[in-house]
């Protein structure tokens, strides 16, 4: 929220604005111009982060409604009915239809998410990543899903699972030269 306006001639925008930040409600300054074409204000990226700009961010982290819950359990057999509305998409995810779902993007949400918010009763963040432990994106059982608290971490996880691989091909070579099958 623009609080004041002050045109100030020796600074280059011609201008300070005096904002109100939308997610933690602290005052800051920031230049007129980079002000004006915004619609919301935020103080740091990290509080941004948090508010999390999408039409439903009030619904991140609270507690699944009874509708929704019903819906997920419907959703989520481990099979799909033959009126499946969902969508398996090119790089292996699949999505389900919920419109009625707060953190749904055009009508559809990942089922890892729904089955992960199932599981712990809430509404995951945006910024929270459900991981899927053998690497088989789509392969949704609770237990190959693992939730993780950014996408640093989930990268961090990943790399490691990377360079595992790696070392255990190279001692496949060893292992396989030392045979003579090489």
């Amino acid at each position: 929220m623009i609080l004041e306006t002050v045109n100030e001639k020796h600074i280059r925008n011609r201008g300070i604005c005096i904002c109100k930040c939308d997610g933690c409600g602290v005052i800051f300054k920031r230049g007129k111009s980079d002000t004006i074409r915004s619609k919301h204000h935020f103080c740091t990226m990290k509080c941004h982060n948090k508010w999390d700009v999408g039409k439903n961010h009030m619904n991140y982290g609270k507690q699944i409604s009874e509708k929704c819950r019903q819906a997920i359990i419907k959703a989520n057999t481990g099979r799909h009915p033959h009126n499946f509305k969902g969508r398996k998409l090119s790089n292996g995810y699949i999505q389900i239809y919920e419109p009625d779902h707060p953190n749904n993007v055009s009508g559809y949400v990942f089922e890892h998410r729904i089955i992960m918010e199932k599981h712990i009763g809430r509404y995951l963040y945006s910024y929270e990543v459900v991981h899927h432990i053998n690497g088989i994106k789509d392969d949704n059982r609770i237990e190959n899903l693992e939730l993780l608290p950014d996408n640093s971490t989930h990268n961090k996880k990943v790399q490691e699972v990377y360079l595992e691989n790696i070392r255990l091909k190279e001692e496949i070579k060893i292992l396989k030269l030392r045979l003579g099958v090489i």
